[in-house]
């Protein structure tokens, strides 16, 4: 498809197929799609999901404050093991040992995906999901319950605290509603019927801007009991060093398939994916040359084009307005601008 050109860029961008062919050697997607289905009938109010690789270290804080949550409720927790190499299935079983409610899931490792996915499988309740170096506040499991009971909500959506590696609070985050992970949350079990996390990718947490967000009602709860550990060597912190960098690109992609499979208007993420190609990308993207960068640009026109192609003029405000004017267009000089593509 050709892409209309609105301003003048001084520079050319690769054809886009061999843009693709050029950053599937850098990185190459994995497509990931299936039907799914879960194992158990529901047998329990709630199931929290935790998956665990190599977290030893933060790992009894985080089951601690799991199992020490005062509710009213019966729940479960259901623990995955992902082929941690270190002392962490000796953590689980010592907790397993003393609560009935804790199930041990031991696999070989899958990575953030293949850990979660393999658990929502196994679900017997409403859930939710704590990452294993990450601790919940006396009372947060209990104030995502009692908002999802008086709602008619699919899921609720609390804020977040970050908190340093060595368990100092950093304070909350700035708005529930700019929050993107899958914690902190609590979702009705029917929501998962049909998705799952896409395994092989980074930035898995996509999913819940394409697939949960546009397809079910979000409520709201005033909580910032889940404590979100802020690590050096997190993949947010690392990607941009890394070729795997290049799936915050790959992911949104697979995300617009699925939301073709799953009946979702490309309308209704239209925003999210000019968001994803604005920092969400550029933060993964700073080892890349300047030939694989105008290669990736080129990818995200052509993306834009082929799932929006009736979109000529920009319709989004301020910078982000920007940035989306340079995809229309096709114009790379605008996008570094609107984006710092080219830093």
């Amino acid at each position: 498809m050709l892409i209309k050109v609105k301003r003048k860029s001084t520079c050319s961008l690769p054809d886009p197929s061999t843009a693709r062919e050029k950053l599937k050697k850098v990185s190459p997607p994995k497509p990931c799609f299936e039907n799914f289905s879960y194992k158990f009938p529901v047998t329990c109010d709630l199931s929290v999901i935790v998956p665990v690789y190599n977290t030893e270290r933060y790992l009894a804080e985080c089951l601690g404050s799991i199992v020490g949550q005062k509710v009213d409720f019966d729940m479960e927790v259901v623990v995955v093991n992902d082929g941690s190499s270190d002392g962490s299935l000796n953590v689980i079983k010592n907790f397993a040992a003393k609560d009935a409610r804790i199930r041990v899931i031991d696999q070989a490792n899958r990575g953030f995906s293949g850990a979660r996915n393999v658990a929502i499988d196994a679900i017997r309740g409403v859930l939710c999901f704590v990452d294993s170096d990450d601790v919940l506040a006396p009372g947060h499991l209990q104030t995502l319950w009692d908002e999802l009971q008086r709602s008619d909500a699919d899921w609720i959506s609390a804020c977040y605290s970050k908190m340093s590696e060595d368990g100092r609070d950093l304070g909350p985050t700035e708005r529930v509603r700019t929050h993107g992970g899958p914690w902190a949350r609590m979702y009705r079990r029917h929501m998962w019927a049909h998705v799952r996390f896409p395994e092989g990718f980074w930035f898995e947490d996509t999913l819940i801007a394409y697939c949960i967000k546009p397809l079910f009602k979000e409520a709201f709860a005033n909580d910032r009991g889940y404590f979100h550990r802020v690590h050096a060597g997190s993949i947010t912190s690392t990607a941009s060093r890394s070729p795997k960098g290049l799936d915050s690109y790959w992911v949104v992609e697979e995300m617009l398939d699925w939301c073709d499979k799953l009946g979702i208007p490309f309308a209704d993420v239209y925003r999210q994916t000019i968001l994803q190609f604005g920092p969400l990308l550029v933060s993964g993207v700073e080892s890349l040359d300047e030939e694989s960068m105008k290669c990736l640009f080129a990818l995200c026109c052509e993306c834009i084009g082929r799932y929006y192609p009736n979109m000529e003029n920009a319709t989004i405000g301020g910078g982000l307005g920007l940035l989306e004017e340079s995809l229309l267009s096709g114009n790379y000089d605008m996008g570094r601008v609107a984006c710092r593509w080219g830093r």
